[in-house]
């Protein structure tokens, strides 16, 4: 299985998370796969992680859904 892995400046703030490739298929003609991880900063330096397995697209989108959700009242942050 070959890894596809991008870090790029450009687009700024773009939120962390899992994507599938755009209809027009540019990006999936290019790296194939079912999506990719994302996300940049205020400055646009972010990385495109691509996902080649469908399971572990779907695994990843849970992780981050799950990060996502806040945190039940008086529960312990961690940073």
């Amino acid at each position: 299985m070959k890894a596809s892995v991008i870090i790029w400046k450009g687009e700024r703030n773009r939120r962390l998370d899992v994507y599938r490739p755009c209809s027009c298929g540019t990006c999936s003609a290019v790296r194939g796969g079912p999506g990719y991880l994302s996300g940049s900063d205020a400055e646009g330096l972010g990385f495109t992680l691509w996902i080649q397995d469908e399971n572990v697209l779907k695994e990843m989108k849970e992780a981050i859904r799950h990060l996502k959700k806040e945190p039940p009242e008086g529960a312990k942050k961690y940073s």
